[in-house]
């Protein structure tokens, strides 16, 4: 009797051991639990930050792609804008280039009247060396040479209104030459700047 009472009490001291082993592990599991739930919450505030972040990124992105796609129209109408004034300059130049050739062309003929002139007075050097004799031809050739002297005189004035012309014509196309000169100059500084704010 005595036996069985000590074994039963045995069995008792048994269980109140499991009993006691399964509350320190429940005990353990509760802890785990709770620093399980402690990490799941931080992961949260952690990917509401990130979603967060990333929609702030996604808007910055779709900004600068609309900043990007001004930049880029910009630049096309600035491009077309040095065309049009490349164009303009070419077609200047090649005005220039007949207002030259004009004028080399008054100044061929100057010389071809400069040479008939002195063609002129030869003969009438000639033609004046017997004065005594040839009176009645030097008052012709004198008459003549008046008349000369005239045409020269015109010829002469008409070269001056020409070239001064000419002149100030090249004037005013040169005006225009660097006033243009210095439009491109700014156009290629905007797009110098530009460029420089397009790379990465």
């Amino acid at each position: 009797m005595a036996t069985t009472v000590q074994s039963l009490e045995q069995r008792f001291d048994g269980f109140a051991e499991d009993f006691e082993e399964l509350q320190t592990q429940f005990t353990g599991l509760n802890t785990r639990l709770d620093s399980l739930a402690a990490s799941l919450n931080t992961t949260q505030s952690q990917l509401a930050a990130l979603a967060v972040s990333l929609t702030a990124t996604q808007i910055q992105l779709v900004t600068l792609t609309a900043s990007l796609a001004a930049s880029q129209n910009q630049l096309a109408t600035l491009t077309a804008s040095v065309s049009a004034n490349q164009a303009q300059l070419a077609t200047i130049s090649a005005q220039l280039a007949v207002l030259t050739a004009r004028l080399d062309i008054q100044t061929e003929q100057l010389k071809a009247t400069n040479n008939r002139i002195d063609q002129v007075v030869e003969k009438l050097d000639v033609t004046t060396t017997d004065y005594a004799s040839q009176k009645s031809k030097w008052e012709t050739t004198f008459g003549l040479t008046k008349w000369i002297g005239a045409f020269v005189a015109g010829v002469f004035l008409t070269f001056l209104l020409s070239a001064f012309a000419v002149v100030r014509m090249a004037g005013n196309y040169e005006a225009t030459l660097q006033q243009q000169q210095k439009i491109l100059d700014q156009q290629q500084k905007i797009l110098d700047d530009i460029r420089s704010k397009l790379k990465p």
